[in-house]
């Protein structure tokens, strides 16, 4: 299993308007968003509201928003890995 592979595996599993647009292309109802992960995002523009940056737009969301997406594709992939070779690891109870 190639990095490339599961880069490929994370686009289409990512609700994200570049990827593809067909539903039997897309795996996004699998995909779990969490409330903490969005609490979190929305936390931090409030933090940077409350230190001054009036405007949190542009340069400031390109940035973290990048970083949101680079850090949920490496655990999108850690997270894979670890299931695959877990799964790869159990044995057969009682011939099942």
């Amino acid at each position: 299993m190639t990095f490339d592979f599961l880069s490929r595996l994370y686009k289409m599993s990512v609700i994200e308007h570049s990827y593809p647009k067909q539903p039997q292309e897309r795996l996004d109802p699998l995909y779990l968003r969490l409330p903490e992960a969005e609490d979190a995002f929305t936390g931090l523009f409030d933090v940077l509201e409350a230190l001054g940056v009036d405007d949190v737009s542009g340069d400031i969301t390109d940035a973290v928003t990048s970083l949101r997406w680079a850090y949920e594709k490496q655990g999108f992939i850690s997270g894979f890995r670890m299931g695959m070779m877990l799964a790869g690891e159990l044995k057969p109870i009682d011939g099942v």
